[in-house]
């Protein structure tokens, strides 16, 4: 058994989507733009317990002055019903297995995907859902920039440094940055949290980890289109 059917999901008011304003309804061709360690949140009702939190950001480049971006807010963790995994299982197009190797975040960065698009009540643009492009469909632009991967488990202060100012502000409340050591910018974990999960119920911190080994020369830099050539790329 591997890490995959190891780690299991826990229910929270936080496994829904959210992003700005900025796209009307319907299918946009995008590819990932970020991968954003969030750290631990507090949700607003007390009656759900803090959970680690990653935002996947998508650029969609619909030939306008500047493009769009939108983003899904998930708990990183990833049993079978967690909507990280739900998303990159539909986005991938077949279930994960323990033959699979562990999921690595940074294998998404400057991926090609189509995103359902709706808007909710308060007139903010929803994903809906993540699937493949399908056969026979132009592939979207580069992302104009290369793509950011933050992490408290390899801390780039470069990567942080890139954030808007909002989502600063939002990490920096987290208990995981009180934990960085402002001289090294290393995060102070000790053995336990060092340790690949191996229980069910932790979270994904293992699979942010095991990204550091991933080929950085993988991860397409703007204006570079990525060749990925295979069906089940992550």
């Amino acid at each position: 058994m591997n890490e995959l059917t190891k780690m299991q999901s826990v229910k929270t008011s936080f496994d829904v989507t959210a992003s700005g304003p900025d796209l009307e309804p319907g299918t946009y061709s995008a590819r990932c733009r970020d991968w954003i360690d969030r750290g631990t949140v507090q949700p607003k009702n007390p009656e759900f317990k803090p959970q680690r939190r990653i935002q996947v950001r998508f650029e969609v480049n619909d030939g306008g002055e500047r493009p769009h971006y939108v983003s899904m807010f998930l708990t990183a963790t990833f049993g079978q019903k967690s909507r990280l995994r739900q998303m990159l299982e539909a986005w991938r197009g077949r279930p994960y297995t323990p033959q699979d190797p562990p999921f690595q975040p940074k294998s998404i960065l400057g991926r090609a995907a189509l995103l359902n698009i709706t808007v909710n009540d308060n007139g903010y643009a929803d994903i809906s859902s993540v699937s493949p492009l399908p056969k026979g469909m132009p592939d979207p632009a580069p992302c104009i920039e290369v793509p950011i991967y933050w992490s408290f488990d390899e801390p780039d202060m470069g990567m942080y440094e890139r954030l808007h100012e909002k989502t600063q502000e939002a990490i920096c409340k987290s208990p995981e940055w009180q934990m960085l050591d402002s001289s090294t910018n290393v995060p102070k974990l000790g053995d336990q949290q060092q340790a690949a999960p191996s229980v069910e119920g932790q979270q994904i911190t293992a699979g942010m980890k095991q990204a550091a080994a991933f080929d950085e020369n993988a991860v397409p830099a703007a204006p570079a289109t990525p060749d990925f050539d295979d069906e089940i790329p992550f």
